[in-house]
């Protein structure tokens, strides 16, 4: 009975917004959202952050349904920030000219997204797993309905725009090429991050791997490294090992006894950038996140444990050896 009621409200406020955005007059605002309509962080956050600093005569908000971010950005952006569940917000999205995104159609929960608006998808980062359309178990009608909706799609390279052509049906006249906004920041002074974090002062060594797709083996730290062995190298070289776990990963690692090892979740640091600007080594594996790290060259660790199963259930856009620079380990003893 539930699902039957939340389909119903689904598809009658779906048909209310189609409406309300035929009749009301659009205006020149800029709405950003991402991230599954809930967090101020990456591509979403520094464009934002470029608006409020360079161009405050934009008519630009930030969209969030969480509304513990919505409670704490309110506080930083006073009437630039919009709770999905308020009359207003539904009133500044109809008449919104511009929708930005950086996943999926569901930046914008509980919204559609309207085909007649300017939607413009900045992404969150290069791909190096299969996206979009290349997954076999994608759920197409959905896929469909929000590539045909994109009017752009913001890229860094034109190696990168056939992977995204391929992966969301896009037509060239779609794609633009202009970089990452938080790859524009990434050699910025993070000098107040150090403050509040002086551990980073240190050695820094960075593991920070990506999800597991469900029925795919789900390993703690404690599983993938001997801790107190890591500790004696850590303290032997007077470094720290920070350890971030994936957006999409609901691990909630609680590392005890060991001062030198790190958790560094989105939880207590939703922006990775600072982080990686104060990186020595970054030890990764499926992670597009060695793309930004490339562009501050410093050396990089594939710890590919389970490179097997997942090829065989995920697989990659481009040959995983070939162009994926630094050594590979299987092993914690080779790690």
């Amino acid at each position: 009975m539930a699902k039957i009621f939340i389909n119903f409200f689904k598809y009658s406020l779906e048909k209310i917004y189609q409406l309300a955005c035929f009749v009301l007059k659009e205006d020149n605002s800029i709405i950003i959202a991402g991230h599954g309509a809930k967090y101020l962080t990456g591509n979403n956050a520094y464009l934002f952050r470029y608006f409020e600093s360079t161009r405050p005569d934009f008519n630009y908000y930030f969209y969030t349904k969480n509304k513990t971010v919505y409670n704490e950005l309110r506080v930083k952006y006073p009437e630039k920030v919009l709770y999905a569940y308020r009359w207003k917000t539904f009133i500044k999205l109809v008449k919104a000219g511009v929708l930005i995104v950086t996943t999926g159609s569901d930046d914008f929960f509980p919204y559609p997204l309207d085909a007649k608006k300017k939607i413009i998808n900045i992404w969150h980062g290069t791909p190096i797993k299969n996206i979009g359309f290349l997954i076999t178990e994608a759920d197409q009608k959905s896929l469909t309905l929000f590539s045909e909706a994109i009017d752009y799609f913001c890229i860094s390279s034109k190696f990168e725009g056939e992977i995204i052509k391929k992966a969301f049906h896009l037509s060239q006249k779609k794609l633009l090429l202009t970089g990452q906004p938080k790859n524009d920041f990434i050699r910025q002074n993070h000098s107040e991050f150090l403050k509040a974090h002086p551990y980073l002062n240190k050695k820094v060594i960075l593991y920070a791997p990506t999800f597991r797709d469900v029925g795919m083996e789900q390993k703690t730290l404690n599983e993938l490294l001997p801790l107190q062995q890591l500790q004696e190298i850590l303290e032997k070289y007077d470094a720290c090992f920070l350890y971030r776990n994936h957006i999409n990963t609901t691990e909630q690692q609680i590392i005890e006894d060991f001062d030198r090892i790190i958790p560094a979740s989105f939880a207590g640091f939703p922006d990775a950038q600072p982080i990686l600007y104060h990186t020595d080594i970054l030890i990764t594996d499926y992670s597009g996140i060695y793309f930004d790290f490339l562009l501050l060259n410093r050396p990089v660790v594939f710890y590919t444990y389970d490179y097997g199963t997942y090829r065989e259930k995920r697989n990659f856009l481009f040959p995983f050896e070939k162009n994926t620079p630094g050594p590979k380990v299987h092993t914690p003893e080779l790690l």
